[in-house]
């Protein structure tokens, strides 16, 4: 009787991995459908365009460091905001 318990749970066993891996499957299916049809995928962005563009400005008055604390945000991020929008002009 103990052979026989093995095969089910063993049967049992390779049915879940096949359902786990199918829904793996399917939430790279939609996450490449996402990104095709421009969505970002990912945390949100700290900052809007409009925000980026009014810190750029800023930043030629007043420190880096300044801007972010209006913005509510660290230093580096508003660096790597205003970097990547420089390199996408």
């Amino acid at each position: 009787m103990k052979p026989k318990n093995k095969k089910i749970k063993l049967k049992r066993i390779k049915e879940s991995i096949t359902e786990i891996e199918f829904v793996e499957d399917i939430k790279v299916e939609k996450r490449v459908l996402g990104m095709l049809n421009g969505k970002r995928v990912g945390r949100p962005l700290k900052l809007t365009e409009n925000q980026i563009f009014q810190a750029i400005k800023l930043k030629h008055s007043q420190s880096s460091k300044q801007v972010a604390n209006k913005f509510g945000v660290a230093r580096n991020t508003l660096l790597r905001h205003i970097a990547k929008q420089k390199r996408a002009s």
